[in-house]
């Protein structure tokens, strides 16, 4: 009983941290258009952004009919209260044990008509490097990958593996989106291999910009 009290607190002190601290930030969105666009005509979409990012998505992308997968771990599940808050549904798989099986779950909520959150790099690193769970999920499912990047200033840049951004209250934001493709059905890990490292590509460019852009970068 005392651990299942504490992880709701937990949840829901985390819960309203990020979403105050969202609700205060002053956003600009660069390239949403086409994505808006997209989602009015119920279009699949499969949101991709690096992992030191993912802070000023929650609240930003949570009215987008999202699933983000999320590791069966205590420490996952504690993270999907919080998602779940926030009006995203939870696809449980992880990385490291049966991670096919949580791409074929992912794959599944996509045909039937939800979005999808992902963070190519995440959830252990290596930083910038994109593991081919986006991809997979976008050939299979016909959906549309968004690549987009974040930033914010000023803010705090954690000394984690992933150079974790959180923003302060009041921060100005930066909201980057390049452009929205399709994939081809091919699976073949050549294919597969190639696809990620054009979106790779594509994410750096675009965290290079919004970090130019809100003054991170000289």
């Amino acid at each position: 009983m005392k651990n299942w009290l504490y992880k709701r607190l937990y949840s829901l002190l985390a819960w309203v941290f990020i979403h105050g601290i969202s609700s205060s930030l002053r956003i600009h969105v660069i390239g949403g258009k086409e994505v808006d666009e997209l989602f009015k005509k119920g279009e699949r979409l499969i949101f991709s952004f690096w992992h030191g990012r993912h802070f000023l998505v929650i609240n930003f992308l949570r009215r987008m009919n999202a699933n983000v997968i999320v590791s069966p771990s205590r420490d996952g599940m504690l993270i999907a209260d919080v998602l779940k808050k926030s009006g995203f549904g939870i696809v449980a798989g992880s990385s490291d044990k049966s991670p096919a099986r949580a791409l074929i779950k992912a794959v599944r909520r996509v045909q039937e008509g939800s979005n999808l959150l992902v963070t190519p790099d995440g959830p252990k690193g290596p930083i910038y490097q994109v593991k081919p769970g986006a991809v997979f999920v976008a050939k299979k499912s016909g959906a549309w990958v968004i690549p987009m990047s974040i930033s914010a200033k000023p803010a705090l840049t954690m000394r984690s593996w992933d150079k974790y951004q959180i923003p302060l209250p009041f921060a100005k934001t930066l909201v980057i989106y390049g452009k929205p493709y399709q994939l081809d059905e091919d699976t073949s890990q050549a294919t597969i291999d190639k696809e990620c490292e054009r979106l790779g590509i594509i994410l750096i460019d675009l965290t290079r910009q919004a970090d130019e852009r809100i003054g991170l970068l000289k």
